[in-house]
């Protein structure tokens, strides 16, 4: 707990009993606040902000401490820091406010940001035999683009317009992680991206952050297919101020894109639906595109549903869809085994050996469960990856009270919200950033209003090519993204969505 005001008052008076500055009062006077305010139902969300509304008060005292030197009581050039009061008073803020935020829906604003950057390549220049942009080796492409990132993460966090207390959702447009120069990353080097944002992301700076760090696009063989690649386009969504490498709690997860666009992949039919979707003056050119430096039949994601003739392995997982899941040979073989050895009960046994019936569902009930739909921070989510959006992967299923509907894509329009009245739509995407491609609207009973991407709604937009911003990667990055940097877009703070 914090300490007391009483003790509070000793410690100020050990360190210097005169001093009774401006800052000091203030610090005094929110920390009596916070105390003095009881929650009389912990079940009372109001009364959880409002006590909350006083630590942020407390807060932003410590955050003014920390950034200047005490010039009164002739206290000139003393760094507030080195007072042994302010660094345990900071201490303890930090620690309440991660208590804090394990409160669902605690917050009462929110602030959408954009990383505005063109993750599609150049388009005006012909697609077979283009090389996908990025680097040969593929772990440095992976560490670059983390890198260039966390700098317009970071470039974000340290802007005025920020709101320290509101709830952040950024989001990254789709193919963020491209795949290097092959256009795809193998599935070990892709699952290892999040471990390497966490030292970017961990920090209690960002505990009032959700994250969607754009697509990652993987591949997997296909058995007995050697010409045939299952392709993997994953949304990585994270919590921020955790190391979720190191995490048991659901604090990231992984959204599987369906639908296979045939803007996704370069070779002879990007951009021809018709021929690469269907074959229409050859059924051998569905699927076609240039991967891994060949042309390849493409394979949705296991699971999947069918993009037209574009089609999975196996059968595809329909939401409401009923299945039973049968233990194998071996399972069962190993169950009975260790039953025989005494290590497991009877009753143990016979359940291992049971089928288990379940019920294909879009709600991600685990890190990798790959569904579009998500609690985070006590809010729903929802989110498509681009042309799922289009064939309404969520609106079909007609949610209900879903706070943030969310979408990351490269060439898409915003269109289908299944926001609750008073929720958002938030989109970015990173077809053409020549023209501003990040959209905010808000649900307003049946109707659904576009917020205006100018000023008073929007900050001064974040342009990442200046040099003083590029803190973890250097240069111009026009190696990784056509047009590099980009620039980060900021919403002003709006109120949260009802409870």
């Amino acid at each position: 707990m914090i300490m007391t005001r009483e003790e509070f008052r000793r410690a100020i008076g050990l360190t210097r009993t005169s001093f009774e500055g401006g800052h000091i009062k203030a610090v005094q006077t929110a920390l009596q606040a916070y105390h003095d305010y009881k929650v009389k139902d912990v079940g009372n969300i109001n009364q959880q902000r409002e006590k909350k509304e006083r630590l942020n008060a407390l807060y932003d005292a410590c955050r003014a401490w920390r950034t200047r030197h005490v010039h009164e009581e002739g206290l000139k050039g003393l760094d507030a820091m080195k007072m042994p009061v302010m660094k345990y008073l900071i201490e303890q803020v930090a620690e309440e406010m991660a208590v804090m935020r394990k409160i669902p829906r605690i917050y009462r604003k929110v602030q959408f940001i954009g990383y505005h950057i063109q993750t599609a390549g150049d388009l005006s220049k012909p697609t077979d035999g283009q090389k996908y942009i990025g680097l040969v080796d593929e772990k440095k492409d992976i560490q670059s683009r983390c890198q260039i990132l966390a700098d317009a993460i970071a470039a974000a966090r340290n802007d005025a317009s920020l709101d320290p207390h509101a709830l952040k959702i950024f989001i990254a447009p789709e193919f963020f992680y491209r795949g290097g120069q092959g256009g795809a990353y193998s599935i070990e080097s892709a699952s290892g991206i999040n471990a390497e944002m966490d030292p970017y992301l961990r920090d209690a700076d960002y505990g009032d952050w959700i994250f969607v760090l754009g697509t990652a696009i993987a591949h997997m063989p296909v058995a007995q297919k050697a010409k045939d690649i299952e392709m993997l386009n994953l949304a990585i969504v994270r919590k921020g101020g955790v190391e979720v490498a190191k995490s048991t709690e659901k604090d990231s997860l992984i959204i599987y894109k369906e639908y296979v666009s045939a803007i996704d992949y370069l070779g002879r039919f990007f951009g021809k639906g018709k021929e690469f979707h269907s074959g229409k003056t050859d059924i051998a050119h569905v699927g076609l595109a240039n991967v891994l430096g060949a042309e390849r039949t493409l394979r949705p994601t296991d699971g999947a549903r069918d993009t037209a003739l574009v089609k999975g392995n196996g059968a595809p997982n329909l939401p409401g869809q009923k299945r039973v899941w049968q233990p194998s040979l071996d399972q069962r073989y190993k169950a009975s085994v260790e039953y025989f050895d005494g290590k497991i009960s009877r009753d143990e046994m016979l359940r291992r050996k049971k089928p288990v019936s379940y019920e294909i569902s879009e709600e991600s009930r685990s890190g990798l469960g790959g569904g579009s739909l998500f609690e985070m921070n006590g809010y729903k989510f929802a989110l498509e990856i681009c042309l799922d959006h289009a064939e309404r992967r969520i609106f079909s299923l007609n949610p209900k009270k879903i706070d943030f509907h969310l979408v990351t894509s490269c060439g898409m329009s915003p269109d289908n919200s299944v926001a609750k009245s008073g929720g958002y739509l938030f989109l970015v995407d990173g077809i053409n950033i020549k023209k501003l491609s990040v959209h905010l609207l808000q649900t307003a009973g049946m109707t659904v209003k576009t917020i205006s991407t100018t000023s008073p709604n929007i900050a001064a937009p974040i342009d990442m090519t200046l040099a003083s911003r590029q803190t973890n990667f250097k240069g111009a990055a026009t190696k990784l993204f056509e047009l590099g940097r980009g620039r980060v877009i900021l919403f002003k703070p709006r109120d949260c969505p009802p409870d």
